[in-house]
């Protein structure tokens, strides 16, 4: 289950990278459907992004010691796809 405001470390992946997200960084959940997992990133002149569900667990790592934000909800997915 995705908690809204949950935080994850975006891995250093070749896809990653392609879409512009910078490894190490933290990401936070913004918005959850059956489908794909929204993200704010918390990186300058990094827009949210819309990843889909297949290809979230590589890509993230969940970092636990980290509390959920619920202030991070938003009411829609972000609209830059991951590629």
């Amino acid at each position: 289950m995705f908690e809204i405001g949950a935080a994850y470390t975006i891995r250093k992946t070749d896809r990653n990278a392609k879409n512009g997200l910078p490894a190490g960084k933290t990401a936070r959940i913004t918005f959850v459907d059956p489908q794909a997992i929204s993200l704010y990133v918390d990186a300058h002149n990094v827009p949210d992004i819309k990843v889909p569900r297949p290809a979230f667990g590589f890509n993230f790592e969940e970092q636990r010691n980290r509390l959920a934000n619920a202030g991070y909800k938003a009411s829609q997915h972000a609209s830059r796809e991951y590629k």
